[in-house]
């Protein structure tokens, strides 16, 4: 009896030694701070845009890998993933700046009809998950709805 406890109690500390995600995370915020219509190409209209993205605990948190679903107003969606691997700072923010390409979302004129006001801001509503470096960890989800100024970089023909 003596050694399954010892083993046990081994186990145990060794699992939290492995793992460099605390337990308890509060939800990071996510920010779509600009988004960019760019070219249209063959697989269909180019998007930059850049997210910011708010970790509010004590701990950095290693991310593999951000998957997301932005909807636009009632225009389309961009949906993707963000494979590239970060780490955001304990009480910090990161930026990233995604290059995508939309077969959802027909044109940049078809979004400018949607604009809500003079600054040329657009609805938006925000669904991610930040994949984890940790094994046996759940993705943390996100969630924003809030505007973001739209920006055209292409002649609208």
């Amino acid at each position: 009896m003596l050694k399954f406890a010892t083993f046990l109690l081994v186990t145990t500390i060794g699992l939290q030694a492995c793992s460099s995600v605390p337990r308890r995370i509060a939800p990071p915020q996510a920010d779509l701070v600009e988004l960019r219509v760019l070219e249209n190409t063959a697989g269909g209209q180019r998007f930059v845009f850049d997210l910011t993205i708010t970790n509010p605990n004590p701990d950095e948190i290693p991310v593999v890998r951000l998957d997301y679903d932005i909807r636009l107003g009632p225009a389309g969606r961009l949906i993707g993933q963000y494979t590239t691997p970060f780490t955001l700072p304990a009480q910090g923010e990161e930026t990233l700046t995604i290059d995508l390409v939309s077969d959802t979302v027909s044109s940049g004129s078809q979004l400018l009809t949607f604009v809500e006001d003079e600054q040329n801001r657009i609805g938006y509503e925000f669904h991610g998950e930040l994949v984890l470096d940790a094994r046996l960890r759940e993705p943390i989800p996100l969630f924003q709805r809030s505007q973001v100024p739209l920006l055209v970089e292409i002649s609208m023909r």
